[in-house]
């Protein structure tokens, strides 16, 4: 899936591609971290990446509202 066209979708209507799919949770996984590589060294807002973690995690029955959508979490490591 290319950028442009993951930004058509909110992430309920991301996690649908994946449960009809139309897509795999992989390709989802894949765009985002292409992005994120491109936008990162601007922002320097991913400071402890784990993206092995995420691919596994898009080998597993993934089950939930949002199955299969990447995300990031927020964490100030305090």
């Amino acid at each position: 899936m290319k950028f442009d066209e993951y930004l058509k979708y909110d992430g309920l209507g991301l996690a649908d591609l994946v449960k009809t799919k139309q897509v795999q949770a992989f390709e989802l996984l894949e765009t985002a971290l292409e992005r994120s590589q491109e936008i990162n060294p601007k922002l320097n807002a991913i400071v402890i990446n784990m993206h092995d973690r995420a691919q596994k995690r898009t080998e597993q029955n993934l089950t939930g509202i949002f199955a299969g959508v990447p995300f990031l979490v927020k964490d100030l490591h305090q």
